[in-house]
C-alpha cells in the first residue's frame, strides 16, 4: 500500500483505526523508505479515533489532513464524514 502511494500519486487514502496506530508507531521507519509526498487526505473509518491517535498523526504526518468517517455496513462505503480536523477531534 504505501509504495502505491509514490508509485502512482496517491492523494487520498482510507483506512481503518489499526493501521494509523500502526503508521504512527512507525513514522521515522516509513518515511525513510516510501514516497509519501503527494499524501494529501486520509480518511478512517471502522471505529472511533482517539485524540491522541489524530494528533500523533498530524504531529507525524505534517500537511496531511486526516477525517473520521462513518458509514453503515449496507451503505457499502463511508456514510459521513467529519468536514474539519477540529470536528473530527471531538
Amino acid at each position: 500500500m504505501l509504495s502505491a502511494i509514490g508509485r502512482y500519486g496517491v492523494t487520498y487514502l482510507l483506512l481503518v483505526p489499526p493501521i494509523l496506530v500502526a503508521l504512527v508507531n512507525t513514522a521515522s521507519q516509513i518515511r525513510s523508505k516510501y514516497d509519501l509526498k503527494t499524501l494529501k487526505y486520509v480518511l478512517s473509518g471502522g471505529a472511533p479515533l482517539s485524540k491522541e491517535l489524530m494528533e500523533g498523526f498530524m504531529e507525524k504526518y505534517p500537511g496531511v489532513t486526516i477525517m473520521q468517517g462513518y458509514g453503515l455496513t449496507e451503505s457499502t462505503r463511508i456514510g459521513a464524514s467529519t468536514d474539519t480536523v477540529e470536528e473530527s477531534r471531538r
